[in-house]
């Protein structure tokens, strides 16, 4: 679609329809720590580097989209085209 562009090829999306939660991962998973931010967004850190390697965001359909400020999202120093993905908040 083209209001809805795909995302990068090394950024796997899975949407949960059931449970409205979207995962994003970078590259292969990998062994990671959770850290809860804010409006539902988990943010996965790889153990041994610290680097993000995914995202989760609960409510996504129902909360995060209909979010009117994303601006927050710019300082989680997360991967660029990560962060832009999560600015356009596509449809799942």
């Amino acid at each position: 679609m083209a209001d809805n562009p795909e995302p990068p090829s090394w950024l796997e999306v899975l949407y949960d329809q059931e449970a409205d939660v979207l995962y994003l991962s970078v590259g292969r998973p990998k062994p990671s720590s959770i850290i809860e931010d804010q409006e539902g967004l988990l943010i996965q850190r790889d153990l041994a580097t610290g680097e993000v390697v995914g995202a989760t965001i609960l409510d996504y359909q129902q909360r995060f989209r209909r979010l009117p400020d994303l601006s927050w999202i710019l300082g989680l120093r997360l991967p660029q085209d990560l962060t832009n993905f999560l600015l356009r908040r596509p449809a799942a």
